[in-house]
């Protein structure tokens, strides 16, 4: 929901024709799983960080038009901005990185900053991006495939680094939902019926607490992102 609000926001603003855009929905005005971006208790969902980051004051836009990559500047301030930072093709293993530094003057509305051939590169071990300097500025990427089908950095670490039967449950109000995935099929090879964990101190509030599945992926997690 994130990418694609954020993808189609972005592509309706780089339109140099485009006066505005609306999407479907803000926020719930009752509780429910529906495609707003604030929930009924008022707390933002993954998605209202991509919609933020496509209605940014200052936003670089970058995609390919044929064999082209093409920048667009969005600037809602009423004078020019400039943006320093690292353009080009980025492994995402970091293994190869073709960069160079650029400057880029964006003028009050909307306008074509950068029109150049786009590098030949896999797309499912990296990525062209403009990486700029400033903290509060995002990263333009352009987006070729979809993410499922990219060769993330590290996922075979992860993958070594997990008990093909580690659980990983969901607690719910009746039981907990267990789902023992198999890391070498990548996908769901059985699913039960776990035993709620219920102390006795918190029974009478009707809490539950997990049966630790996902601590054990948390922990296995994290020794492989602190090589």
């Amino acid at each position: 929901q994130s990418t694609m609000l954020e993808e189609s926001l972005e592509t309706l603003r780089a339109k140099l024709f485009c006066a505005g855009s609306l999407f479907w929905m803000y926020n719930d005005c009752w509780g429910e799983v529906g495609w707003s971006i604030v929930d009924y208790a008022l707390r933002r969902k993954i998605a209202y960080y991509g919609v933020r980051r496509a209605f940014a004051p200052v936003r670089l836009i970058l995609r390919k038009v044929g064999e082209m990559a093409i920048i667009v500047g969005c600037n809602d301030a009423p004078e020019p901005t400039f943006l320093e930072g690292m353009l080009g093709y980025v492994a995402l293993d970091g293994a190869d990185a073709r960069q160079r530094r650029v400057r880029f003057e964006i003028p009050a509305g909307r306008s074509i900053v950068l029109r150049e051939a786009l590098p030949q590169y896999d797309v499912r071990r990296g990525v062209f991006a403009f990486l700029p300097d400033a903290p509060e500025a995002d990263a333009a990427v352009l987006r070729r495939t979809d993410i499922r089908q990219m060769e993330i950095a590290g996922q075979a670490q992860i993958e070594e680094n997990i008990s093909p039967s580690l659980c990983v449950r969901a607690v719910t109000r009746t039981a907990c939902i267990s789902r023992a995935i198999c890391p070498a099929r990548r996908n769901i090879s059985t699913f039960c019926r776990g035993k709620e964990s219920v102390s006795s101190s918190t029974a009478a509030q009707g809490k539950r607490r997990s049966c630790g599945g996902c601590a054990e992926y948390q922990i296995a997690l994290k020794r492989v992102l602190q090589r």
